[in-house]
């Protein structure tokens, strides 16, 4: 299975906090998994941090970046034609709100990352 993180999952997984639900931190954990992050994460990481607004990162997001490589995340490249696809995303109303729910959803793993991030993506709430 491939799991597909926003950027408040992430930053939970990388803690591992107790905001993640234990179906989330089991997923999260099985060697079966593949996590996927993108390159967007790690720009609203950066952003966060550099406003003050990550405290609790503890690191330079450079080495954030790293470890979360070590951890066994994929990076999912982002390229226009992803972003161009982005329309075909369901928006869930929990994106609408100021904070972050933390979401982790499953992706297919048919061919295309563009079809992966816009036309595949289930909801599953961590």
């Amino acid at each position: 299975m491939n799991l597909l993180l926003d950027t408040q999952a992430l930053l939970w997984a990388q803690a591992d906090s107790s905001m993640l639900s234990g179906q989330a931190r089991s997923l999260l954990t099985a060697d079966t998994i593949f996590k996927w992050v993108t390159p967007v994460n790690y720009y609203e990481i950066a952003i966060k941090h550099k406003i003050g607004k990550l405290p609790e990162l503890g690191i330079p997001p450079t080495q954030f970046f790293e470890q979360v490589q070590r951890d066994g995340y994929l990076i999912l490249p982002l390229k226009t034609e992803h972003i161009v696809a982005y329309d075909r995303i369901p928006l869930y109303e929990d994106h609408r709100g100021s904070r972050s729910v933390g979401t982790v959803r499953p992706i297919n793993s048919g061919d295309g990352a563009a079809r992966r991030l816009a036309g595949t993506i289930r909801r599953s709430e961590v």
